[in-house]
C-alpha cells in the first residue's frame, strides 16, 4: 500500500503536529517509539476550516506517573497556545503491548480538545480505529503501524460496528439530549453514513465518501439532511434533530 509521507502538505496541519510530536517526545524520553495522524488526515477527508487533528502515539510501556504528569502539563500548555488547531485536536497514548489486538481490559490516555486527560478503557471503536491506523495512519515518526498492529478482518470490521452503534448509539433513542445541538446532528448523520456504508460493505471509507454512498440509496428526506451535514460549519444552524434520530433507528435496527 502507498502511504501518505509526512508531512501533510497543509501548513496548518504541519505546524501542529511538529510542535505536538516533539513536545511530546519529551514529555515520554525513552518510552516514546512513535506517532500517527488518524481520522480524516489519514482517509483524505481533511478540512481544514472545519476538521480535528487526530493522532495516535506508541509508547513501549505505560507512561509512568512523572510521564503522564508531562503528558497533562503539555496538553494543558498546547490548549491554551496560539497554534492552529490547538482547540481542534483528539488523540491517544497507547502503549505497545495494548496496540497489537483488541482487548477490553486494555487502557489507553486520552487527550481530547475539550481538555479531558485521562486513562480509559478501550471499547469497540478502538477495532476500527485500529484498522484505520494500520491501513492509513500517515507515518510522523516511528514503524510502519503494519510492524505493530495485527490484521483487522472484514468481519471484525463489521462486527465491531454493530457493536459501537449498540453500546454507544442506540441508547441515544431512549435519550436524545445530545441531538439537539446542531454539531452533534452533524455528527450523528454522518457517522450513521459510515456505519451503514461499513455495516454492508465491511469497509471503512472517509465520512464524505459514506455519505455519497448512502445518499444515493436513501429517499429525499434523508438524502437532503446528509448533503446538509455535510456542508454543515461550526455557528450554523442544521436543524435536523428528526433525521438524525430516524438514521439512529434505523442503523441501530439493522
Amino acid at each position: 500500500m502507498v502511504r501518505t509521507p509526512f508531512p501533510t502538505g497543509i501548513a496548518a496541519a504541519d505546524a501542529f503536529v511538529n510542535v505536538l510530536h516533539t513536545d511530546a517526545h519529551a514529555a515520554l524520553g525513552d518510552a516514546f517509539i512513535g506517532m500517527l495522524l488518524l481520522g480524516s488526515l489519514a482517509t483524505g477527508d481533511f478540512d481544514p476550516l472545519h476538521s480535528d487533528v487526530d493522532f495516535l502515539i506508541v509508547t513501549r510501556t505505560q507512561p509512568n506517573a512523572m510521564q503522564f504528569d508531562a503528558l497533562q502539563e503539555m496538553h494543558a500548555r498546547i490548549r491554551t497556545s496560539e497554534l492552529p488547531f490547538c482547540r481542534n485536536y483528539e488523540g491517544a497514548v497507547i502503549p505497545l503491548e495494548n496496540l497489537r489486538r483488541y482487548r477490553t481490559q486494555d487502557v489507553h490516555a486520552w487527550l481530547g480538545s475539550d481538555g479531558h486527560f485521562a486513562w480509559e478503557a478501550q471499547n469497540s471503536d478502538w477495532i476500527l480505529q485500529r484498522h484505520i491506523a494500520r491501513e492509513y495512519g500517515v507515518v510522523v515518526s516511528g514503524p510502519d503501524p503494519c510492524d505493530l498492529i495485527d490484521p483487522i478482518t472484514p468481519d471484525e470490521r463489521a462486527r465491531a460496528t454493530a457493536d459501537l452503534l449498540r453500546e454507544w448509539w442506540r441508547p441515544k433513542l431512549a435519550d436524545p439530549r445530545d441531538l439537539h445541538d446542531a454539531e452533534y446532528q452533524a455528527y450523528a448523520i454522518l457517522t450513521m453514513c459510515r456505519a451503514r456504508y461499513t455495516l454492508a460493505t465491511h469497509e471503512i471509507t472517509s465520512k464524505s465518501a459514506a455519505a455519497r454512498w448512502l445518499s444515493e440509496r436513501s429517499d429525499p428526506h434523508i438524502a437532503d439532511a446528509i448533503a446538509r451535514a455535510l456542508r454543515w460549519r461550526h455557528g450554523e444552524n442544521l436543524d435536523a434533530f428528526d433525521a438524525a434520530l430516524r438514521m439512529i433507528r434505523e442503523t441501530t435496527d439493522d
